[in-house]
């Protein structure tokens, strides 16, 4: 498995661990929101959107990798789930290890 699969398997384990509000459904398989029970609400999907690579030295290259995260809420009061699922999120410690090795 990849370097830049293994931090979207990562981020989303991570996502799934998350509680008050707890998503009901993370994953990096699109789906079709309108199709979900409301009981798989919140749903998060977890999508790798681009990655760049540069050489920092002789021997050492960088990379940045950018994920988006498409959350998807369902209620009455859908601008207070909105921002208490992305206050959750970004209290969301995320612990990446990532291993690179470039020849």
């Amino acid at each position: 498995m990849s370097a830049r699969e293994n931090i979207a398997k990562d981020i989303a384990e991570q996502l799934q661990n998350m509680s008050n509000p707890a998503p009901a459904l993370v994953t990096r398989e699109f789906f079709e929101f309108d199709k979900l029970a409301i009981t798989q609400f919140p749903a998060i999907l977890v999508i790798s959107t681009s990655e760049s690579r540069e050489d920092i030295s002789l021997s050492e290259r960088q990379g940045t990798l950018e994920v988006e995260l498409r959350c998807f809420v369902r209620g009455a009061k859908l601008d207070t789930l909105r921002n208490n699922l992305i206050e959750q999120i970004s209290d969301v410690n995320f612990q990446l290890v990532v291993t690179f090795v470039s020849h």
